[in-house]
Formats: structure tokens, C-alpha cells, sequence
């Protein structure tokens, strides 16, 4: 995991940096592990990257809106009358 594909094959979000859509979500992105056994650590990974995705998707796929917008409120206006009064 990095914050650039030239140091890194996936981001903060286990995004693959060469392949757009693809999350690698998995120990694989860790090639160090400072305890014996990572998997407190990957749940919580997972878990923000389905948090991503959904947000991705639900970005990508929102349905457009057929509704056409509200009408503005009429305004009626009396003209101003010329001339003196009757």
C-alpha cells in the first residue's frame, strides 16, 4: 500500500493502481508483518475498502433524475397606471 504506483501496487484502499475497478483486499498488500498474525488488521482493511466501493459504486451507478425541476413561483405584477386618478 502506497500513495503513488511507483512505490506501491494499491492505494490507501486497496485499489490496484494499474487496473482501474480492481481492489486487491487481502494480506498480499502488506510484504512485511510487524506481528504474527495480521488479522485484526485485515478485517479492519476490508472493511474500509467495501466502505470505498460502495461509495465508488453508488457515485458511478446513481440513476439520473427524471423529475423535472420545480417551477418557480409565478410573480404577478399589476402595471403601474399613468396618469392621475379617476
Amino acid at each position: 500500500m502506497g500513495g503513488s504506483p511507483v512505490t506501491s501496487v494499491v492505494d490507501a484502499w486497496q485499489r490496484c493502481w494499474d487496473h482501474p475497478g480492481i481492489y486487491a483486499v487481502g494480506c498480499g498488500s502488506m510484504p512485511s508483518v510487524a506481528t504474527s498474525n495480521p488479522t485484526l488488521t485485515m478485517a479492519a482493511l476490508a472493511l474500509r475498502s467495501a466502505e470505498r466501493i460502495e461509495t465508488d459504486l453508488v457515485t458511478r451507478d446513481r440513476p439520473a433524475s427524471l423529475a423535472s425541476p420545480p417551477a418557480s413561483p409565478a410573480i404577478s405584477r399589476t402595471p403601474p397606471s399613468r396618469g392621475g386618478s379617476t
